[in-house]
């Protein structure tokens, strides 16, 4: 095997410091014994002086050899730490310096491949952090926010920047939240609960908290994944009031329907008279079961998206003279006009008939709650992309507190009046669904004591996916 360049140099220079240093010392031992004239003083000077400067020139020549490599090492070492990994060192000779050039040069690769993976991983992390819906804090043992997502920031009200290095007591005002945090700091096993964060608004926040463990810091870290629940919570009690009003609004007529067969059916029974009136009755609350079903099965279709309404290029201004024209008998047994106007054809893509069923449950409306002798209007406009349809009366108006409930199903402002009349509290719904479903909206004005608007919005035409399909007509009723 090749000897490296240490191994040939180094022998050759102890060699010849060996042989100048006995030189040196034989030619004094011999001039001292022998005494001979001609070595004298100079000689010996000048002996010393080549033999300094031999080692001094061979010194020089290995130090050369070998500091110069070091140097463009010790330079490669400074773009390496100022994270410039692209350098690469050459080094030709010695072996040695060779292979620790080619080793450092090997380390900034792998040392390169590692970063590049760290900061790709850590891109990933922080787009799935980002995207995610829940909230994600990371404390440390000072109950300081470490780090947080957008989501988290949103809960709170704030930047992420501006909460990170905050206490969450401070960030979030939540004592329940902070000892979440403390009981998690102790429990062996995660905690979840839910509390309530008054912002704008109280938000209802489901939270899961576990400990984070690392070598590098023996204290504890926390986890706090937080999940907004406030929509569920809403929906969860839409649905459960939903089931309660759908449960008495049926209960009421077949408890009715329920009496009075057993009535009838007694053995000292009604007379004929009396059996026809409560057949009557029975009749009346089964119609009223029957027209709560339809405006149930109706919204049941409207709000299925698997499929499209049939759309048909229809005029607006022909549909609403229709409604108006059929009302007029209606209104004129307790004497209120129905007036129609119109600017414009207003042409729009359509379904015919569930327009008319929302035009319909809003006149039936206007007609059933105005006065005698009241007016009620009907208008169309044509607002350029859009058409405005628009159903007006002066009868008793609508409280500022029930506007925003007005289209909720089974919501009434007066239940009683509106039973007496016949409403089963889903036509506003119903309404307000069919302007959903053609990518419309319905919106409504109110003053006491002055009377309502009603104005649909409806777009010429529709956006792609619009829900419910083959929505079958039912008949209008009131609010």
């Amino acid at each position: 095997m090749e000897k490296s360049f240490l191994r040939r140099v180094l022998p050759a220079y102890l060699g010849t410091m060996t042989t100048a240093t006995v030189l040196f010392i034989a030619i004094v031992v011999v001039g001292v014994r022998l005494q001979v004239a001609w070595v004298s003083q100079t000689v010996l000077v000048s002996a010393g002086a080549g033999f300094i400067g031999l080692t001094w020139g061979a010194a020089v020549w290995v130090v050369r050899r070998v500091s110069t490599p070091l140097q463009h090492m010790q330079e490669a070492a400074a773009h390496f730490a100022e994270g410039d990994l692209d350098y690469r060192l050459s080094v030709a000779e010695p072996e040695e310096v060779q292979q620790l050039a080619q080793e450092l040069s090997r380390m900034a690769l792998q040392l390169k491949a590692r970063i590049s993976t760290i900061e790709r991983q850590r891109g990933e992390l922080a787009g799935i952090l980002s995207s995610m819906v829940e909230g994600v804090i990371v404390l440390d043992a000072a109950r300081r926010i470490r780090s947080a997502n957008d989501a988290a920031a949103r809960l709170a009200g704030a930047g992420v920047t501006e909460i990170t290095g905050r206490s969450l007591l401070d960030v979030f005002r939540s004592a329940t939240l902070a000892e979440i945090a403390d009981a998690a700091a102790i429990s062996s096993v995660p905690v979840e609960r839910t509390i309530t964060v008054y912002r704008d608004e109280p938000r209802h926040i489901q939270v899961h908290g576990s400990t984070i463990r690392s070598k590098i810091d023996p204290r504890p870290g926390l986890l706090l994944v937080m999940h907004d629940v406030t929509q569920l919570r809403r929906l969860e009690q839409i649905r459960s009031d939903f089931v309660a009003n759908v449960s008495h609004e049926l209960k009421t007529p077949v408890t009715t329907i329920k009496g009075f067969l057993e009535t009838i059916l007694d053995e000292n029974g009604p007379n004929a008279e009396e059996s026809e009136r409560f057949l009557q009755i029975v009749l009346q609350n089964a119609n009223r079961l029957h027209s709560i079903i339809e405006d149930l099965l109706s919204l049941s279709r409207l709000e299925q998206a698997e499929a499209e309404i049939p759309l048909e290029p229809a005029s607006l201004r022909h549909i609403a003279q229709r409604v108006a024209a059929s009302f007029q008998a209606l209104a004129e047994t307790r004497q209120i006009k129905v007036h129609f106007s119109s600017r414009g054809e207003c042409s729009a893509h359509v379904s015919a008939s569930l327009i008319e069923q929302a035009l319909s449950n809003l006149v039936g409306n206007a007609v059933k709650y105005s006065g005698d002798g009241a007016e009620v209007f009907l208008r169309v406009e044509d607002s350029g992309d859009a058409c405005r349809l628009s159903v007006s009366d002066d009868g008793p108006g609508i409280p500022p507190q029930a506007l925003p409930r007005i289209f909720e199903r089974f919501y009434r402002v007066d239940r009683a009046r509106s039973r007496a009349m016949g409403g089963t509290g889903l036509g506003l719904a119903i309404v307000k669904h069919i302007a959903l479903s053609h990518g419309g909206t319905v919106d409504v004005e109110s003053t006491v004591g002055q009377g309502s608007t009603f104005t649909i919005r409806l777009p010429k035409r529709v956006p792609s996916a619009s829900p419910s399909d083959s929505v079958a007509t039912a008949t209008p009723h009131s609010r």
